[in-house]
């Protein structure tokens, strides 16, 4: 997960991840992501492509 400017991105690289916001939940298998804006609201549940996930690393290390 990563939380900018009161925002988050969700993205599950195994198993499943349950995300709960704005009094929703969605569920992500491996390789879905979501992103939840400042105010809560859960955007749709998206296969994420390459590029996204190779911006995560780069933010984030290999460990994420």
């Amino acid at each position: 997960m990563r939380v900018q400017d009161g925002a988050s991105a969700v993205f599950a690289r195994d198993g499943s991840v349950f995300v709960v916001a704005g009094g929703g939940t969605v569920r992500l298998g491996a390789g879905d992501g979501v992103d939840v804006t400042q105010t809560g609201s859960v955007g749709p549940v998206v296969r994420w492509g390459q590029a996204r996930i190779d911006l995560f690393d780069g933010l984030l290390g290999p460990d994420w």
